[in-house]
């Protein structure tokens, strides 16, 4: 039985489940339309990004010239300590002979005309004698020269004759200056008769390697008797490897750390690159010079 309260409770409940639903829908919809105003991060327009005026991105954009700069890279490398070449001098025996004295040791420091070694050579003796006969010819020739001069302006000779004592005397003074060059790229001279080769060193610097001892027998004049190299300025040699050889260049700044110095780091400039790569391990050599002190 449905008395008039009831119907109009019912009513009343009808209506406020009518409003609330009319109000979800509106509430609904009202988000929709703000979900499709909000604009996209970006558009893509065929090849170009497009980033709206409403986009978020806008804020987050910042916009500046395009400038040129250089990127600074660090490449680690395993190097060595080395001599500087144009600074190193193999000693080699001019002459083959027998080693008979033996004046500096491995590491000894030397100065420019010291002494360091004796060679007895039968060689040295062939040099004086061939020294002896050039300038003997020579003697010979200019009294040749002098009869021939003589006869010639008595009118007893044909001029060819005079003309063949000239060109006797200048071979023999050629002879005798050939000779004498022999002795003296050998360290001696024509004036005294030496028992045995005396080498001095031609630089100052130290002993950096010694390859024969006292008594050795010198049959080889291309191998180093010993090598002396002036280590006021050493240079460090680095190995790059054939991917990284662009990265390397002449002037770059560079440090170097020494496991003889461990927590020291010296700081230089690379002054060379090989321009050839090493045929067998397929890298480049780059060379830092450094004072050795």
């Amino acid at each position: 039985m449905t008395t008039p309260a009831m119907r109009t409770a019912g009513l009343t409940a009808l209506l406020v489940t009518t409003l609330l639903s009319l109000y979800g829908c509106n509430r609904t919809g009202a988000d929709g339309k703000a979900a499709d105003a909000a604009a996209p991060m970006a558009v893509r327009q065929k090849d170009n990004i497009v980033i709206p005026a409403k986009s978020p991105l806008r804020e987050r954009l910042q916009v500046a010239a395009v400038e040129a700069a250089s990127a600074t890279h660090t490449v680690s490398l395993p190097a060595v300590v080395e001599a500087d070449p144009a600074q190193t001098v193999n000693i080699l025996p001019p002459l083959t002979g027998r080693l008979t004295e033996l004046k500096v040791k491995l590491g000894d420091t030397v100065h420019q005309g010291q002494v360091l070694a004796t060679i007895s050579s039968p060689d040295l003796a062939q040099a004086y004698a061939d020294t002896d006969k050039a300038h003997d010819a020579l003697d010979l020739a200019n009294r040749a020269l002098q009869r021939a001069r003589g006869v010639h302006e008595a009118g007893a000779n044909a001029g060819k004759d005079l003309e063949q004592a000239q060109s006797n005397v200048a071979q023999a003074v050629a002879e005798a200056a050939r000779a004498d060059s022999r002795l003296k790229s050998l360290g001696v001279d024509g004036a005294g008769k030496a028992h045995g080769l005396t080498l001095t060193a031609p630089v100052s610097g130290t002993v950096t390697a010694l390859n024969s001892g006292t008594g050795t027998y010198l049959n080889d004049p291309t191998a180093a008797l010993m090598t002396i190299s002036n280590l006021e300025q050493v240079w460090v040699t680095a190995n790059v490897p054939e991917n990284l050889v662009a990265l390397v260049a002449k002037g770059q700044a560079a440090e170097v750390r020494l496991n003889a110095e461990p927590g020291q780091v010296r700081h230089g400039a690379i002054t060379t690159v090989s321009a050839v790569l090493e045929a067998d391990s397929h890298r480049n050599k780059a060379r830092i010079a450094f004072a050795n002190h």
